[in-house]
Order: structure tokens, then C-alpha cells, then sequence
């Protein structure tokens, strides 16, 4: 049976790296467990090959039976110290080990048996690896087994312990053979440092980060001592496994492994893992150029641009920082680095830092395309309406006219403008098309404002062509209704000789209906004459004047003062009639009458060459004269002062009731020829309106 320190370690952090430049702490760590536990099995294996001889020694004798209690609980203990030296210095070999790869030197012993210990390791002459299972098959072999094999592997365990003293005068010679390390704490690239772990710079909100984090570096390798002093203590004690029956000693075999020895080891490796930390660190703040998108400004900063009012040039100037910051961040940032023990990778920080860059870039090339989409239906808008206006056919000369104007404005004032501005518009197409990634359906959209503007050149000579035939078409119609309107105008004179003719006072009504309609048609007649003036003048024309008009409308208006005259007295003298007595105001009566009748009396002069209207005049000026002869009875009768009292001596002076009630109207009172009692009717009148003035008076003071 072979030492287990001739063959086997713990952890083998070179082994665990086979193969690998570089590892995450993760695997790392599974790759660690994968070798404890084949170290576990190994440690079985080699209990069970020693059970197997122990068993068999004592199956043909060779040590103490039961009968001798004593003797076979020293000769165990004797196989379990063996055994306890074996695992002791297969743990602290292995925490040696383990600690000058991680560290990359030797590691700090200040004992005298750790460093004997070491440097017999250091220098010694790995022999042939021989596997446990050869062994324990070649053990099995033999038909004749005495103590020779115990006997061996405590001889084995004795020469190692009375070499710890010797080693230490190879001391020096040990460090001058790189720094006493082990052959097998350099390989995978790094000579000092087997161990190689890959760390993550991300982008972690609005701050950079690194991952796995030191922390977790530090509390993952420094858990490696742990695991490893916990595996060399689970070896069970030979005697509870060789005999089924015993009581005696219990538990598991328990190497001495100082605490002194595992703490300083663990300080070398925290001491390396914070000064390797420093690398790392120091390269992730070459991100700090950054920081506008780490921290969130870049973003802030683009929705307040975007909320301002810019021209496209600068929103080119700032689409064009984003793209060379995105050139720069692929460019200058290294996707891998190594730095001691650590290779850093940056690809994830690199394309969120790209990545944020594209989106604030997409961003502003969105808003962008907003802009000119709103941009171009504005000016789809303006084109549109100058092609329908140009292809429209106008309803009259006036239109045709104006639309002749306007498209000579347009001709001559604004097509340099909006070409500039479809060429403009059209570069910003370019630019946008060129920096992302537009629709069949968008990019047709886009190009409308040219094609509307394409169209323009065809549009004007359409146009062109309907202003032409419109225009021949609309002079002759001009023409045409000069002529007509004139024949009208002739018409309108003969119906106002027409009115010289009529002299019925009773057809009045038919009178004023007929003038009235000729005067409407003069007023239209005139507002027509606006119109061809209108017309001719937008033609470039001279304009048409009518004096027939002004003089059928001058001539027309006594007639139609003389009829509304007439009737107005006629409609007046119905109501006061046949209303009942006391209606109206007396003196307002009188004051209507007296209008009237100087209204009929200039008339009267006025027609004194036309005997029908004369006559008219005449019958119109009798009926208000012979009305006239009643005022003095509506001034007496009609006064509103008049009380229930007064009718009754009014009553009493006619020898007969009369009663201010509805049956007492005017033509009733001027049927009734009271004519004889009017300076009796006035005394009772006047006394009545000084009553009713002092009423009234009364009625304020309360």
C-alpha cells in the first residue's frame, strides 16, 4: 500500500484548469467539488484496502484477538495514528498546494514542521503514480499474506517522519527553485497562477459593475480550506469499521490541523485576491468616458432636445456624435483582457453601451422621421390645393379671374419656394433612408411631396388650357347678358308708363303691389349692374353704364310714395274706426293725420301732369280732410281721462246711455251726429283730464 501523499491531493487546481484558459468562479467551484468528491472515493478505497489487510491479519492471527482487549486496542491505535499522519499531512500538502496556486507563491509557513514539510514536497522527485485500485487488485493477489504490508506502510510513515528534520536543511536550496513551488502550481499559460477566473463587466441600471463580485470571489476560494479540512475529518476510525462488536473508541479520525497554519493561509489569499482586485477596478473606470449613458444624462438629454424646435442639420450633428460614440465604444473598448488571475470580459458592458447608444440614436432618427412625415403632408397639403385650384373649373368670370391670379402668383412668387422645399425635403428622404430601415408603405409615403410637385408643370398647362376656353366662353356670355339686361331695362320703362294710367283710389292696394314689385326688380337690377361692372373690370374691360335704370327707379318712387301713402292711411283709418273709444291717443291721431295729409299735399304738386295720379292724390287727400272734421269729437270722446262717472253726464247731456265698452267705437260716435254736444263733451273732458292729471300725481307722491 502506497503513502497517500506520494499520489494524491485534494484539490488540483492545475486539474481543475486542464483545458481550460479561463473559467467562471461557478465552474470553477463545480470543478473543485468534482475533485473532492473522486478524493472522497479515493479516501474510501484506501480505508477499505487497509480494513482488507488489517481484516485478514487478523482472520490468521497475525495481531491481538478479542482476548486480548488491551493489546488489540493498542495495536488499532497504532494503525490509526499511521493513518491520522497519512491524512494530516494529505490535508496540509493540499492546503499548500492549493494556496501557492491561487497565490501564485509559496505559501506563508512559519512553522518548522509546516516548511519541513513543504519543502520535502517542494523538492522531491514526484514518483510514478500508481492508482489505488492496481493496488488493492495486486494486494488481493497474494495467497500469502503476512504483516509484511501493515509492516510496510508504517515503515512507509516512519521514514517520512524522521525526513521532516532533515528537509529543513534544503531550505535554501528550496527557494532558489521558483520561490519553492511545486511543479505542478504552474501550467495553462500562467506560470505563478494555474487559476485563471473570468470576470463580467455589465451594465447593471445606471452603474457599471463587475461579476462574480470580489466578495464572492474571496468567500468561494477561501471555502476550498473549509471543504478540504471537513473531507480528511470524515475518515471513520479503523476499529469501528473492522469489527461490528466493538465498544471501544468511537468516531472519526481527527488529523491535527492547526488553526494558526489554515488562518494565515487564508489571509495570503484575501491579501491576494484584494491586491489582483486592483486590475480589474482600475480597468473598468476606463468606462467612465461613459458615464452621459451610464447614469441615464445621454437619454435625458435626447428627450430634451427632442422637445426643442431644431433644424435637421442638427439633428445630423447629433445623430452623427451618437454614431462615431458607438464607432469609439466598439473601437477603443477591449472585449477580453487579462489581468493577474482574472480575465476580464467586457462584451456584455461593450454591446449595453452600444446598445443604448443604438436606441438613443433610433430614437432621435424616429422622432426625425416624425418631423418630415409631419413636414411633407403639410406640404402635400399646399400642392394638393394648388393642383385642384389649378384643374377647377370656375363658375363665373369673377372666379375665373381669381383663379387666373392665383395661379399666376403661384407661378411667378412661389414655385422657387416650394421647389427648395421639396428638394430639402427630399435630401432629409436621402438621409433617413440611408440610416434606417423604412417600409414599402413609409418610404411610398415619403416621396409625395415629389411626385405632387412633378406633376405641377403638367398642372399648369391644364390649367392654362381651362383658363383660355373658359375665358372666350364666359366674354361671350358676358355679352350676351349685357344685351338681355338691357332689353330688360326697356321692359322695366314701359311698366312705369303703365302707372301714369291708373287713377282708382279703390285698386290702391293693386297699385302698391305692382310698384313695389318693380321697385325690387330695379334694386336687383341694380346689384346686376355691380355684377357686369365686377366682371368687366376683372376682364380688363370697359364698364357699362345704365342710366335707364337710375331714371325708371327716380321715376317710380312717387308712385310708390303715393300708393304707401295711401294705403298706410287707408290700413290707419280702418283701425281707428272700428276700435272702441279711447284706444289710441287722441293727440297722436292728430299728429298722424296732419303728416299725412302734408305728405299728400307735396305729392299733389308733384303729379300735376298726370291726371291719374292727380285723381289718386285728390280721393287720397278728400278721405283724410273729411276725417279731419271728427277730430274735435276723438279729442273730446276719446280722451283716456274719461271715468265711469263722466260717461254717465255725457250720457245725461245726449238724453241716452252711452258706455265706453267695445260697441262704442269711433265710426259709432261719428254715426251718431253728436256734433251739436262737442262744447258740452269739452267741458266734461277737460274736467276729466284734470282729474286724471291729479290722480296721476297722487299716485307718484305715494
Amino acid at each position: 500500500m502506497c503513502c497517500l501523499v506520494s499520489f494524491l491531493r485534494l484539490v488540483e487546481v492545475v486539474k481543475v484548469m486542464e483545458n481550460h484558459r479561463s473559467m467562471e468562479l461557478e465552474e470553477f467551484m463545480a470543478g473543485v467539488g468534482d475533485q473532492l468528491d473522486q478524493t472522497n472515493e479515493t479516501l474510501g478505497q484506501w480505508f477499505t484496502q487497509i480494513q482488507t489487510i488489517f481484516y485478514k491479519g487478523f482472520q490468521r492471527g497475525q495481531m491481538p484477538g478479542f482476548s486480548q482487549p488491551a493489546r488489540l486496542s493498542s495495536f488499532c491505535n497504532a494503525a490509526v495514528n499511521i493513518m491520522t499522519h497519512n491524512l494530516q499531512s494529505l490535508c496540509l500538502l493540499s492546503l499548500f498546494s492549493t494556496t501557492a496556486a491561487l497565490c501564485g507563491a509559496k505559501p506563508d509557513l512559519q512553522d518548522p514542521a509546516s516548511l519541513a514539510l513543504w519543502i520535502k514536497e517542494a523538492t522531491s522527485v514526484e514518483p510514478p503514480h500508481t492508482p489505488v485500485k492496481e493496488a488493492q487488485t495486486s494486494q488481493d493477489d497474494h495467497t500469502n499474506t503476512t504483516d509484511e504490508g501493515l509492516g510496510e506502510s508504517v515503515g512507509d510513515s516512519a521514514q517520512q517522519n524522521g525526513s521532516e528534520a532533515a528537509g529543513e536543511s534544503d531550505l535554501g536550496s528550496s527557494e532558489g527553485d521558483d520561490n519553492g513551488i511545486p511543479a505542478q502550481a504552474g501550467s495553462s499559460g500562467h506560470p505563478n497562477k494555474p487559476m485563471v477566473l473570468k470576470l463580467h463587466l455589465l451594465l447593471n441600471g445606471k452603474q457599471v459593475i463587475i461579476k462574480p463580485t470580489f466578495g464572492e470571489v474571496e468567500t468561494s476560494l477561501l471555502s476550498l480550506y473549509d471543504k478540504m479540512i471537513e473531507l480528511c475529518m470524515s475518515v471513520p476510525r479503523l476499529e469501528t469499521k473492522l469489527f461490528a462488536e466493538w465498544e471501544g473508541r468511537q468516531g472519526s479520525i481527527t488529523p491535527v490541523v492547526e488553526e494558526v497554519v489554515v488562518a494565515r493561509l487564508r489571509e495570503q489569499v484575501l491579501k491576494e485576491v484584494s491586491d489582483s482586485n486592483v486590475a480589474p477596478t482600475h480597468h473598468a473606470t476606463h468606462y467612465t468616458k461613459y458615464n452621459a449613458l451610464i447614469s441615464g444624462q445621454a437619454e435625458e438629454e435626447v428627450q430634451e432636445f427632442m422637445s426643442g424646435d431644431h433644424p435637421f442639420e442638427t439633428y445630423k450633428e447629433k445623430l452623427t456624435e451618437f454614431t462615431m460614440l458607438r464607432a469609439d465604444i466598439l473601437t477603443s473598448s477591449q472585449q477580453v483582457v487579462e489581468l493577474g488571475p482574472y480575465e476580464v470580459h467586457c462584451e456584455a458592458l461593450v454591446e449595453a453601451l452600444v446598445t443604448r447608444v443604438t436606441n438613443l440614436r433610433r430614437e432621435l432618427l424616429m422622432h426625425l422621421h416624425g418631423r418630415y412625415c409631419a413636414t411633407a403632408d403639410t406640404l402635400c397639403g399646399e400642392l394638393k390645393v394648388i393642383t385642384e385650384r389649378a384643374l377647377s373649373t370656375p363658375g363665373d368670370t369673377l372666379q375665373l379671374m381669381e383663379h387666373k391670379r392665383y395661379m399666376e402668383d403661384v407661378m411667378e412668387n412661389q414655385l422657387t419656394t416650394l421647389e427648395n422645399r421639396v428638394w430639402c425635403l427630399h435630401q432629409q428622404l436621402q438621409y433617413l433612408a440611408e440610416n434606417m430601415s423604412l417600409s414599402s408603405e413609409e418610404c411610398s409615403d415619403a416621396v409625395q411631396p415629389l411626385a405632387w410637385f412633378i406633376r405641377l408643370p403638367e398642372v399648369f398647362r391644364v390649367h392654362l388650357q381651362i383658363i383660355t376656353e373658359k375665358r372666350a366662353e364666359y366674354e361671350a356670355n358676358l355679352r350676351e347678358r349685357r344685351e338681355k339686361f338691357q332689353e330688360e331695362l326697356a321692359e322695366y320703362a314701359v311698366q312705369l308708363e303703365e302707372f301714369q294710367t291708373l287713377g282708382d283710389v279703390n285698386e290702391i292696394h293693386e297699385y302698391l303691389r305692382r310698384a313695389r314689385a318693380l321697385h325690387t326688380r330695379l334694386d336687383h337690377a341694380a346689384n346686376y349692374v355691380d355684377q357686369i361692372n365686377k366682371e368687366e373690370e376683372a376682364l380688363s374691360w370697359n364698364t357699362t353704364h345704365y342710366p335707364l335704370r337710375k331714371q325708371v327707379s327716380d321715376r317710380l318712387a312717387p308712385f310708390l310714395k303715393l300708393y304707401e301713402v295711401g294705403v298706410e292711411w287707408s290700413d290707419r283709418l280702418e283701425e281707428w274706426l272700428h276700435s272702441p273709444v279711447g284706444t289710441h291717443d287722441p293727440d297722436v291721431i292728430s299728429q298722424e293725420v296732419a303728416a299725412t295729409w302734408r305728405t299728400v299735399y307735396k305729392l299733389e304738386k308733384g303729379f300735376s301732369d298726370i291726371p291719374a295720379a292727380k285723381n289718386v292724390v285728390l280721393a287720397v287727400r278728400q278721405r283724410i280732410e273729411t276725417f279731419r272734421e271728427n277730430l274735435p269729437l276723438v279729442q273730446t270722446l276719446g280722451n283716456p281721462g274719461l271715468k265711469e262717472r263722466h260717461w254717465e253726464k255725457i250720457s245725461e247731456v245726449v238724453g241716452y246711455p252711452l258706455r265706453a265698452d267695445a260697441t262704442t267705437t269711433l265710426q259709432r260716435l261719428i254715426d251718431s251726429n253728436l256734433e251739436d254736444y262737442l262744447p258740452k263733451f269739452e267741458s266734461v273732458s277737460e274736467a276729466a283730464s284734470k282729474e286724471h292729471v291729479f290722480e296721476r300725481n297722487l299716485e307718484k307722491m305715494n
